[in-house]
């Protein structure tokens, strides 16, 4: 859903952390860790931000050095793209690159669709996307949609969103997207768009950036707060949120894993495994760096993400046993900016090309 809010992902985050937060982390890990690939990618990025091409130029030859294979999100080093020395160190990089294509053609959308969410009714066989402030796009498996009309909560963007097929429900975070202030959960019933329920966090004067959720079979809502750090969880008929857990970095993507014992949270450490019973905690050490990644989906077991914000964006599938990554998705030529997926049956539907101007969203899926 949303993503962490590193100043790399100016181009599809609408939040970001202050700078000074931001640049003093990254630079305290690079002090720490010199040759940690992953911030030194990040910083580069910092560096493009600045116009500061040559030392663009020199972070990057030293991540070829390291080996970095996970290639270069060009739209990140908009500053830099004219320069022969940037150009041919990204030649360098991409050829390293690993290369799936797996995605096919679903449907298409109309260009002034932007929406960050997106949700699967398996009882209907629909999706719902976000139409605008006060509506939801219900599409089906062609393409064809019909305006879904629900009460907005203010002007604030619409983020996350899942589906209870059992009560026939449907759960949207919303977010400010320009000025700091309030976050809230609405719940619309699917039968009628009428809204059951809505609790807000935040203020004005205390923000909250509420961003993605997962829910269990007895209604309970779990939800990350990208800009405090947290998750938090909210009990089935709860009129407030409950703090579940904190000292997350940037969390984004959230999951409940198929036995509802394992809660998987995202942040810039990479994949957080939460036991639910205990509340105890780990960072999965992958078998590739997951730091970032977006909204995160479930099949058979496994774990679907996006990962859009070291390198290129691609699609991976993450298995929690042995803490393997398979690339699902990458390097496709028609990929932009992608944000967050859903698993539809035994496919995995995601909007390709969110933030490119005046063209129509593609919607892909990948075989699961």
């Amino acid at each position: 859903m949303k993503r962490i809010a590193l100043l790399l992902l100016l181009a599809a985050c609408a939040t970001r952390p202050p700078v000074d937060e931001e640049t003093a982390h990254i630079d305290g890990v690079l002090a720490r860790e010199p040759d940690n690939t992953v911030y030194l990618y990040i910083k580069a990025g910092h560096y493009d931000r600045d116009k500061d091409v040559a030392n663009v130029v020199r972070t990057l030859a030293r991540l070829d050095r390291l080996g970095w294979d996970l290639g270069v999100g060009a739209r990140s080093f908009e500053n830099s793209a004219a320069s022969p020395e940037f150009q041919q160190l990204v030649a360098r990089l991409e050829a390293r690159e690993h290369v799936a294509s797996r995605a096919t053609p679903a449907f298409t959308l109309p260009a002034t669709v932007r929406s960050e969410g997106i949700t699967y009714d398996p009882v209907d066989d629909v999706f719902y996307f976000s139409g605008g402030a006060d509506k939801l796009l219900r599409v089906d498996r062609t393409g064809h949609s019909t305006d879904f009309p629900i009460e907005p909560f203010g002007s604030a963007g619409r983020l996350g969103m899942d589906v209870d097929a059992q009560r026939r429900h449907l759960w949207a975070v919303s977010a400010p997207l320009r000025e700091p202030g309030a976050s809230a959960i609405s719940v619309y019933d699917l039968r009628d768009g009428k809204l059951v329920r809505r609790v807000t966090l935040g203020s004005a004067s205390e923000p909250a950036f509420l961003n993605d959720l997962t829910l269990l079979e007895d209604g309970t809502a779990f939800v990350t707060d990208t800009n405090r750090h947290h998750v938090y969880r909210l009990a089935p008929g709860a009129t407030s949120f409950e703090l579940f857990a904190k000292d997350f970095l940037w969390p984004n993507g959230i999951q409940i894993s198929a036995d509802a014992r394992t809660l998987y949270v995202a942040d810039f450490r990479g994949l957080n495994a939460v036991d639910l019973p205990t509340k105890s905690r780990r960072v999965l050490e992958t078998s590739t760096p997951l730091n970032g990644i977006d909204g995160l989906g479930e099949h058979d077991g496994k774990l679907i993400g996006i990962h859009n914000v070291l390198g290129r964006p691609r699609v991976v599938r993450v298995t929690p046993g042995d803490r393997t990554v398979e690339l699902l998705e990458s390097k496709h030529p028609r990929v932009f900016t992608p944000a967050t997926g859903v698993v539809a049956g035994s496919d995995y539907y995601f909007m390709a090309n969110r933030s490119e101007k005046d063209a129509e969203r593609r919607i892909l899926k990948i075989p699961l």
